[in-house]
């Protein structure tokens, strides 16, 4: 799946826009250090990660 997200991460308050696709994980490694940190009234079925192929600053390709 295609997906893209927008983010700040800086501390000059710079805003990123990162593209990539999308992993579900319904186990393994990323599902377990989910699972860790996910409040226990979240049922956390599966965990969501953007595996990031471009990252843009405004019009400007940076990858």
């Amino acid at each position: 799946m295609r997906s893209c997200a927008n983010t700040t991460c800086t501390t000059d308050k710079q805003a990123y826009q990162l593209k990539g696709t999308m992993e579900y994980h319904e186990s393994g490694p990323l599902f377990d250090y989910m699972k860790k940190w996910n409040p226990t009234k979240h049922p956390g079925h599966a965990a969501a990660a953007l595996v990031v192929n471009e990252v843009y600053s405004g019009a400007k390709r940076l990858t």
